[in-house]
C-alpha cells in the first residue's frame, strides 16, 4: 500500500500531456500542459499549474491519511521500517514477566555455585589436615556452628559431649552423676550432652559450660547423699523414641498376625466356649441369689402386714 501511494504522488507531480494539431502540417504533436490564449501570458499559466498540482499533492495527503485512520494501516518511509526492525538496538529484556527474570535470578545463582564447586573448591585441599585421633584426656567433644561469615542468631551456640565412663569416677559417682544429669544423659549412647547460647561469644557459652562440668563433678564426688534410694530414670528416651515412630494419620501397618485363617477361627471359636463356661456358673450363682433375696422381702412383707 505504502509504494501505491508513493505512485499516485509522483503522478500527481508529473505534467499531463496534452495533444494539439498544427493548422499546417495537420500532423499530432504532444506537448506539455501549457494552455496558450490572448489573455494571459506563459508565467501565469505556470503559475497555475503549479497550484494546480500542490492542491492535488495536499489532496492525496489527506486522503492517505484518511486511509491509515479507518484501515489503521502503517504507510511509512523505509528508514523509518529499518528503525522498527532494528534487533540490535532493542532491549533483550522488554519482553520478560516478572517471573521469567526470577527465573534467570535463580539460574545466575545456580551457576555461581558451580562456578565456586570447580573452581574454588578443590583449592580447599591444600588446607586439609590429617585426622589425629584425641589423646587418653582429652575427653570433651565442644562442637561450633557456623553460618559461613553470616550473622545468624545461633552462631554462637556451643554444645559440649562428654561421657561419663571417661571420667576418673567410682561407680557411685558415676551413677550420681548420671542421676544429676538427668534429661542430658542418653543410656542408648552413654554420652551426657549440654549446650549455652547466653552469652555473645563462643569463648564465653565454652567458659561456662566447662564451669558448669566441674560444678557437676565436684557433686559427684560428694559422699554425704549418693541417691541410691532413687533409681536411673531414663523415660525420655522412651517418650522420644515413641514420638518418633507415632503414627500421623492414616491406618497401622498390616501384621500377618491380623489375617484370619481357618486354624485362627477354630482357635477363637474354642477361646470363646471356654470364657463363655467359666462365666455361665457365676451368672447362674448370682440370678439364683437375687431370686432368694427377692422372695424372702415378699414374704417379709406379707408378715407384716395386718389381718382384716
Amino acid at each position: 500500500m505504502a509504494s501505491a501511494t508513493r505512485a499516485l504522488l509522483r503522478c500527481a507531480t508529473r505534467a499531463t500531456p496534452l495533444t494539439v494539431a498544427s493548422q499546417s502540417t495537420r500532423s499530432a504533436t504532444t506537448v506539455p500542459v501549457r494552455a496558450f490564449s490572448n489573455s494571459r501570458t506563459l508565467r501565469e499559466e505556470e503559475e497555475d499549474e503549479g497550484d494546480h498540482h500542490k492542491k492535488n499533492i495536499k489532496n492525496l495527503k489527506a486522503q492517505v491519511k484518511r486511509w491509515e485512520q479507518k484501515y489503521k494501516l502503517d504507510i511509512s518511509e523505509g528508514k523509518e521500517e529499518e528503525e522498527e526492525l532494528d534487533f540490535d538496538a532493542a532491549d533483550p529484556y522488554e519482553h520478560i514477566p516478572s517471573l521469567g527474570h526470577g527465573y534467570i535470578e535463580q539460574e545466575r545463582e545456580t551457576r555461581h555455585y558451580l562456578r565456586l564447586a570447580a573452581y574454588e573448591m578443590p583449592l580447599l585441599a591444600k588446607l586439609a589436615k590429617p585426622f589425629v585421633p584425641p589423646k587418653e584426656g582429652e575427653v570433651l567433644r565442644f562442637r561450633y556452628t557456623s553460618y559461613q561469615g553470616e550473622d545468624h542468631p545461633a552462631q554462637h551456640k556451643v554444645v559440649l559431649q562428654v561421657s561419663p565412663f571417661d571420667l576418673d569416677l567410682t561407680e557411685a559417682q558415676r551413677i550420681k552423676m548420671i542421676k544429676l544429669a538427668g534429661s542430658r544423659y542418653n543410656p542408648d549412647t552413654r554420652i551426657m550432652k549440654f549446650n549455652c547460647e547466653m552469652f555473645n561469644t563462643q569463648a564465653q557459652n565454652k567458659r561456662f559450660l566447662a564451669d558448669q562440668l566441674d560444678k557437676l563433678i565436684a557433686e559427684s564426688k560428694k559422699s554425704e547423699d549418693t541417691f541410691e534410694d532413687i533409681p536411673v530414670d531414663v523415660r525420655h528416651v522412651s517418650r522420644k523414641q515413641q514420638k518418633k515412630n507415632k503414627r500421623v494419620s492414616g491406618m497401622p501397618p498390616a501384621s500377618y498376625g491380623w489375617t484370619m485363617t481357618p486354624y485362627r477361627k477354630e482357635a477363637l471359636a474354642r477361646f470363646r466356649e471356654e470364657k463363655f463356661a467359666k462365666q455361665t456358673p457365676a451368672l447362674d450363682a448370682n440370678i439364683l441369689a437375687e431370686l432368694e433375696a427377692a422372695t424372702l422381702a415378699e414374704a417379709t412383707d406379707a408378715t407384716k402386714q395386718p389381718t382384716a
